[in-house]
């Protein structure tokens, strides 16, 4: 007697919706008690689930599990593998479908006839494949790895975790974070990038700046960047610029979202683009960097390009003509140097070449090389005796960590606010050397190993997890309970009752600053906007608050009845409501 029950025409119609992705045939078969969710197919013995799992659907998936498909259903016959969907998961690679079946409570150590795992199948493949395609498999095996796991070396360092839940992985640890909006722009916002490569934008989104495509609804909550789902890419990079945003996904390619008035977008037309386009390039970008009103990206081999607004030079393309489309600087063409790090101002722009050289051009007072009066620096020069291991840009004002053991703290620019440190509100035409860290009067046990520049304020971080703000603090941005400003660089003690979780980036732009924690959650300081009318709405944030975590907007449907069941909600409604309009769920009997 053969193990596989043999199938009727339903139960292979469903094979095949599961097959092609199509949830709603799925689910309706299978309410409707037409065709049965553990047939299986004579040919391999694959149920529904292994289908949707080999093909990577995942909302077919969530409905199967939702309906009661057994998540570690294995294929049974040594002929057919014994295979369990979630090794065909792991093995192409789809991590979110793996998440998935372990909140469904999937058997890790099935084995299958070549007494292989789930995570020894995505080791495999992660070392037969190259670049993004051996990314996905290695991003699966990470996922299984955070099981349960007696023969783990950590383990007695490290307390073991399941996967709680799927919003488990949505809200994934934040690797890095921009701030966007200026001090002459009404209201600000922010990207952050999780370590699994889904972009998040938070704030104003009125001219498509977040990358949300046609909906352009300003929200001060963190939401999913919907429109670079349709790429199917992790983002790698992106930078935050006065109402403008470009984005670097896995491939290298950039895409470009928010307002273009000056070129800042770099397509060619000075159209603002509500729905993410990409920029034409045909070489892969490794970095980008936007400034108020003009952008700069560095392509893979280290060549710089820059477009936007060039009122002041800050193009480096030795005039003041605004460019729309990328342009490569003839001084650096000429001369063959390639750049590792960019940062852009409102006028200025800043570069770290391959030997840690510091190279800048722009409005005078900003670009560094103590040019006289109003005098602009309209081609790129080096500043001497300097070397920068990482670089940060305000308005009108810079911060640069050196290449050197005691990892000093330099500043140049405006000082009016006391935004570079230096106890005094003078401008610096020059480099200087905040003695404060240097002198051990803070930091005493750490160096500094980050630094964020707003419209007039800054911030800078230690390897200890400490952070020290200094400048404006009009609107509360330094994060310290008061509007004082700080001439010297002074402790946020407030970040103390977040531990254990420490901070891993920090971001600051016009009026307000972004900490991002270890714990996935991220906290804000400062206003979001320069206007009477928002503040009321939105008041100034003196101290730092924690912030919405990020959390997908388009849940799946087992994932909609996880919240539902949590908030206490009802959710036989659904149910009552599809039987009161004629739909045919299973719980409304056939006449």
């Amino acid at each position: 007697m053969s193990i596989v029950e043999q199938s009727g025409p339903m139960d292979i119609i469903l094979r095949e919706a599961a097959q092609n992705g199509d949830y709603m045939i799925i689910k309706d078969l299978v309410s409707t008690g037409q065709a049965s969710i553990e047939k299986r197919d004579a040919s391999n013995g694959y149920t529904p689930l292994h289908y949707s799992c080999a093909n990577g659907h995942l909302e077919c998936v969530s409905t199967l599990l939702m309906l009661g498909a057994d998540p570690s259903a294995s294929t049974l016959t040594s002929a057919n593998g014994c295979v369990t969907p979630l090794m065909l998961a792991s093995q192409a690679g789809f991590d979110e479908i793996v998440a998935l079946l372990l909140h469904h409570n999937s058997h890790v150590s099935e084995r299958d006839s070549n007494n292989m795992r789930a995570y020894d199948h995505a080791a495999e493949m992660a070392i037969a494949l190259k670049g993004v395609e051996s990314g996905r498999r290695r991003d699966c095996e990470v996922i299984l790895r955070v099981q349960d796991d007696p023969g783990d070396p950590t383990s007695a360092l490290y307390p073991k975790r399941r996967v709680s839940s799927y919003a488990d992985t949505e809200a994934d640890v934040i690797v890095s974070i921009a701030a966007g909006g200026s001090t002459r722009v009404s209201a600000g916002f922010a990207l952050s990038i999780s370590g699994r490569g889904t972009l998040w934008g938070y704030g104003l989104n009125n001219k498509g700046q977040i990358f949300r495509g046609l909906d352009t609804t300003t929200e001060w909550r963190w939401r999913r960047s919907e429109d670079l789902r349709k790429y199917h890419r992790r983002v790698s990079a992106c930078s935050a610029g006065g109402e403008h945003s470009l984005a670097i996904l896995d491939t290298g390619h950039i895409v470009t979202a928010g307002s273009n008035y000056n070129g800042q977008l770099g397509t060619g037309d000075g159209k603002d683009v509500t729905v993410p386009q990409p920029l034409d390039l045909t070489v892969k970008a490794t970095a980008v960097a936007c400034g108020t009103h003009h952008s700069v990206v560095i392509m893979e081999g280290g060549v710089t390009l820059t477009f936007g607004l060039n009122r002041n030079g800050q193009l480096g393309t030795g005039d003041r003509s605004d460019r729309y489309s990328p342009v490569e600087i003839p001084t650096f063409q000429s001369q063959g140097i390639r750049f590792t790090r960019c940062e852009a101002g409102s006028a200025h722009t800043v570069w770290i070449d391959t030997n840690r050289n510091v190279w800048s051009c722009g409005r005078g007072l900003s670009a560094g090389h103590g040019s006289p009066g109003d005098i602009d620096d309209l081609k790129p020069m080096m500043i001497p005796d300097l070397k920068a291991i990482t670089i940060a840009c305000g308005e009108y004002h810079t911060l640069l960590i050196d290449d050197t053991k005691k990892r000093r703290l330099y500043s140049w620019g405006s000082g009016q606010h006391g935004c570079l440190g230096h106890s005094d509100r003078a401008d610096q035409r020059k480099p200087k050397h905040v003695t404060m860290f240097t002198d051990k009067k803070v930091a005493k046990r750490s160096m500094l190993v980050s630094c964020a520049a707003g419209g007039k304020h800054s911030l800078v971080m230690t390897n200890w997890c400490d952070i020290y703000a200094f400048g404006d603090n009009s609107y509360g941005q330094l994060g310290r309970g008061d509007r004082k400003v700080n001439l010297l660089p002074r402790l946020l003690t407030d970040l103390e009752k977040y531990r254990p979780a420490c901070p891993i980036a920090i971001a600051a732009s016009g009026y307000h600053s972004f900490v991002a924690l270890t714990d996935k959650r991220i906290l804000h300081f400062g206003s979001v906007s320069r206007e009477t009318a928002e503040r009321r709405l939105n008041p100034d944030k003196l101290w730092p608050e924690l912030l919405s975590p990020p959390d997908d907007d388009s849940d799946t449907e087992a994932e909609r009845i996880e919240k539902e069941k949590k908030s206490g909600k009802n959710i036989g409604h659904q149910k009552k409501t599809n039987a009161a309009t004629g739909a045919n769920y299973g719980n409304s009997k056939k006449k």
